[in-house]
């Protein structure tokens, strides 16, 4: 938290006045509007979208999940989610199964292609985050990480909860 000049931490009306006049949501979309332009050759390589990406990175790191847990981790607002998934499925990417466990819900899993997708877009990936992390000061991405999961979670602790958020 920046202090004022003689040291004193400053008021919260004065901090919520500072980050309306830079507008931080519109800086946070433009953060994530740029990191996406290093990622996204990589993901066009392989017929991919930013989208389509996170839910191969989540099922191949969690394995099947069901839609709504998919649509959660990856980010997605469900009517997006199950539109991408339909593209995915019909693309042999992934297939959908039936819940044992709880019958009404479809469960989401990587096929082997989709798999195999993985293994090739993950080291890319890796890669381009090394590259920024060598061009950006040093441990800025991580640090920028650490404060925007901390973050998250404050806000999901007063109340956010980004899976009923509205589609833009």
């Amino acid at each position: 938290m920046a202090h004022r000049a003689d040291g004193t931490p400053p008021d919260p009306s004065e901090i919520g006045d500072r980050i309306s006049e830079g507008s931080l949501l519109i800086e946070l979309l433009r953060l994530r509007d740029s990191m996406r332009l290093f990622f996204r050759p990589a993901l066009r390589a392989h017929g991919l979208t930013d989208q389509s990406w996170r839910i191969v990175k989540v099922l191949g790191e969690r394995g099947p999940l069901e839609m709504t847990s998919l649509g959660v981790a990856a980010a997605i607002p469900m009517a997006s989610a199950s539109r991408i998934v339909t593209r995915m499925a019909r693309g042999g990417i992934v297939k959908r199964l039936p819940n044992k466990v709880a019958r009404r819900q479809v469960l989401v899993e990587l096929t082997e292609k989709g798999h195999r997708l993985h293994a090739d877009v993950a080291p890319q990936i890796r890669q381009v985050y090394a590259e920024l992390g060598e061009r950006l000061a040093p441990d800025a991405l991580e640090q920028l990480h650490e404060v925007v999961s901390q973050l998250n979670e404050q806000l999901a602790a007063l109340g956010a909860d980004v899976t009923a958020a509205p589609e833009d």
